[in-house]
């Protein structure tokens, strides 16, 4: 382990400034296939960023069982 240093480090900084490119590539071939014109596709993300960090609870559920008293230790996050 000893041998890598503080390569993974650059390697996951390079990976994370690609990473949009490859969103955008695929932001742009999914519009491309819907035959949006440029400035449909970009209110429809624009809309789609937007509306992703609204949530609008539409129905409540009621359940009959009750809900574990201690979830995380289900998952073993005893704590």
């Amino acid at each position: 382990m000893r041998l890598l240093g503080c390569l993974p480090l650059p390697l996951f900084l390079i990976l994370l400034a690609l990473l949009p490119f490859v969103f955008g590539e695929l932001f742009s071939t999914a519009l491309m296939k819907l035959h949006l014109d440029p400035r449909t596709a970009l209110l429809v993300i624009l809309g789609m960023l937007i509306g992703s960090g609204i949530n609008i609870p539409i129905r409540r559920l009621v359940r009959d069982e009750d809900a574990l008293e201690k979830p995380p230790m289900l998952f073993g996050l005893s704590g």
